[in-house]
């Protein structure tokens, strides 16, 4: 087997570190339930909470209220 290069070494120390455990002030995982019907307003804000990806766009589609709210359309 080939020895690593000290480039390998430290790319691997960065990027395979090992997870914590520590889940404090994280929401749970859980998604839309479409037994309720659609309700897309509800639908968008079930994905703060569907996974990582859907996360950050949840908080894109929070972003994006503000930046709405924020015109002044005269």
């Amino acid at each position: 087997m080939a020895t690593q290069s000290a480039a390998e070494t430290a790319v691997r120390e960065v990027i395979l570190v090992p997870s914590k455990a520590d889940v404090t002030g994280l929401k749970p995982v859980q998604g839309y339930d479409f037994n309720k019907g659609v309700d897309f307003e509800a639908l968008l804000n079930a994905y703060r909470t569907m996974g990582f990806q859907a996360t950050s766009f949840g908080d894109a589609v929070d972003e994006i209220n503000r930046m709405v709210r924020g015109l002044s359309i005269t």
